[in-house]
């Protein structure tokens, strides 16, 4: 195989492993969004503990660079 077709199969390669890595780290989010929300509705965290939570969820996703 050449070593241009080589190079772009591994940055193939390298871009799937990342999108599913964010993927996973999405799916975490969201998991844990609706959880919170669950608690939120059941009355188990105040309002003030549901929005500090929130915030700690989102840290990652919001620090996260855009990819262009």
């Amino acid at each position: 195989m050449k070593a241009s077709r080589l190079l772009k199969s591994h940055r193939r390669a390298q871009r799937l492993v990342k999108s599913e890595a964010e993927a996973a780290a999405e799916r975490e989010v969201e998991q844990g969004l609706r959880e919170l929300g669950r608690m939120r509705r059941h009355g188990s965290i105040s309002e003030s503990e549901f929005v500090s939570r929130r915030s700690a969820l989102l840290l990652p996703v919001i620090e996260r660079p855009v990819l262009g």
